[in-house]
């Protein structure tokens, strides 16, 4: 398909995903990822495929390749963009949006980059040292293979840094944040943001107090309010908040003292414990909710106990935003559990009630777009993430003003 398109690269230790889009129509070409970086296990596949060669339609292929690290991967995939016909030359593309993981208070929307923007990206690695230099990574390898064109970066953390500061600071020496950056940032910014877009063209207009729910492997929830990110579940990491696939989430700061004084165990081996062995997996023995909801109706209780305690949380969470917010308008689920799992949303919505909130069981178990209730008086969505689509708009942009 010709025409101006903006690649979207999301770049981490051992993987990473792409997007191409056409310019402006936001029509996305294709989308892949590729998994396991410097293993024998490597492995390309592509999970959209809408024009090229074998004309329209969806192609999935899945291959092993050998490639060490992200460095390595981008030229093999620009290669394939142009052996497939997506891009006819490597001028099309005009614009790449890069995923980074942390912005902290220095960006509240996408950054045009350049070696300033690079600095502080590398600077921020202390707060998401496993993301921000893989990120920074594929930027330096963009800029080298795609000379000229514009190279933006679009910041989990941006649209979080309209939280007024009673809500990001927390309940320690002032100094702490100033000299050390320690303060909730919030992540997952680009979905709650795209989700929050998305449910404002449904409802024709933007609604006053609404709160998103990212709920995956990683799982946030924010309060929305005239558009602005007023408060939002994970903090200072993403592991603060709800309960996750393998993160413990929001947990007693002196639990962590416990294990370093009474246990001797090592920063690093608590690090691995509550963000790989904590969560979901710790109670039911698996971070996925598919596999916890098939064993829970099979009658095991550790995987019933799994779901109420995730259930829980996100109601929670979602009645102390709305108070947050002096009540609510809509609310939205996303992700992979948040569109899928009709029967986490049927226990969330349940007790939201109060609220004047009220569910269509029938459109809430078939996944249902709008699964608002008739005597509703909160508008209830389940919206398919697409951060590589709010990544695509904000990346044009710049070359969009230029035009």
């Amino acid at each position: 398909m010709d025409g101006p398109k903006v690649l979207v690269i999301n770049a981490g230790s051992s993987s990473i995903k792409f997007a191409i889009y056409l310019i402006p129509a936001d029509s996305l070409l294709i989308k892949g990822h590729i998994d396991r970086l410097g293993s024998e296990q490597c492995t390309f596949k592509v999970d959209r495929f809408y024009a090229g060669p074998t004309g329209i339609g969806e192609v999935v292929e899945q291959q092993p390749f050998h490639l060490k690290d992200v460095k390595h991967a981008i030229p093999f995939i620009l290669d394939y963009l142009l052996k497939e016909g997506i891009l006819k030359s490597l001028d099309e593309i005009v614009a790449v949006g890069h995923r980074v993981v942390h912005g902290a208070d220095k960006y509240n929307s996408a950054a045009l980059i350049n070696a300033e923007v690079k600095q502080n990206i590398r600077h921020l690695s202390k707060y998401a040292p496993l993301h921000n230099p893989h990120n920074l990574v594929g930027i330096e390898r963009c800029e080298k293979l795609l000379k000229g064109v514009h190279q933006v970066a679009v910041f989990d953390t941006a649209f979080h840094q309209s939280m007024p500061n009673w809500t990001y600071l927390y309940g320690i020496d002032p100094d702490f944040y100033a000299e050390h950056g320690i303060r909730k940032y919030g992540f997952h910014g680009t979905s709650h943001k795209y989700c929050s877009l998305k449910a404002t063209e449904f409802l024709g207009f933007m609604p006053k107090r609404m709160i998103t729910c990212h709920l995956g492997n990683g799982s946030s929830i924010t309060a929305i309010k005239n558009g602005l990110s007023v408060d939002t579940s994970m903090g200072f990491t993403p592991t603060d908040g709800l309960i996750m696939g393998t993160r413990s989430g929001a947990i007693d700061p002196e639990v962590i003292l416990y294990l370093l004084r009474e246990l001797k165990q090592k920063p690093e081996k608590i690090d691995q414990f509550l963000n790989k062995e904590s969560g979901l997996k710790s109670i039911a023995g698996s971070g996925d909710v598919r596999d916890i909801w098939n064993n829970a109706r099979h009658g095991d209780q550790q995987s019933a106990l799994a779901l109420d305690m995730l259930s829980y949380e996100i109601a929670r969470y979602i009645g102390g935003y709305a108070a947050t917010l002096n009540g609510l308008d809509c609310l939205v689920f996303t992700a992979g559990i948040g569109e899928n799992a009709w029967y986490v949303r049927a226990a969330v919505c349940a007790n939201l009630s109060f609220l004047g909130l009220q569910i269509d069981e029938d459109k809430n178990q078939r996944n249902h777009h709008d699964i608002t209730g008739p005597d509703s008086i909160v508008k209830v969505f389940v919206i398919p993430a697409n951060e590589e689509l709010q990544i695509a708009r904000e990346a044009a942009q710049p070359w969009k003003d230029n035009q």
